[in-house]
């Protein structure tokens, strides 16, 4: 509930972990929809976190049409935050060619 409010106020964070709890169904019914709808109004106010998590529902196809470009575009933006996580997505992208030329 408190996610909710503070997510529907604007706050990245909160849209983020309530997003997560989407994807995961973690206290509230699991939807792909849902949480890459909150992923992607988290990941426009430069959350990495969110830039990363809406990235690999685009890799996957998960709660958006797959689209390998736009998942390399969000590690990309991601990663020049120093998100870890992200830079090995990144990197495993680009050794697949997946989205971007291989590289």
């Amino acid at each position: 509930r408190f996610f909710r409010r503070a997510a529907n106020k604007g706050f990245a964070v909160a849209q983020f972990e309530l997003a997560r709890s989407y994807r995961s169904g973690r206290g509230v019914p699991q939807d792909d929809d849902e949480a890459a709808c909150l992923f992607h109004r988290a990941a426009e106010q430069g959350l990495a976190n969110a830039q990363c998590s809406l990235g690999q529902c685009y890799d996957v196809g998960e709660g958006v049409p797959q689209d390998f470009r736009e998942a390399a575009r969000l590690y990309r933006l991601a990663a020049r935050q120093g998100f870890a996580e992200v830079q090995y997505n990144l990197a495993v992208v680009c050794e697949q060619g997946r989205g971007v030329p291989q590289d």
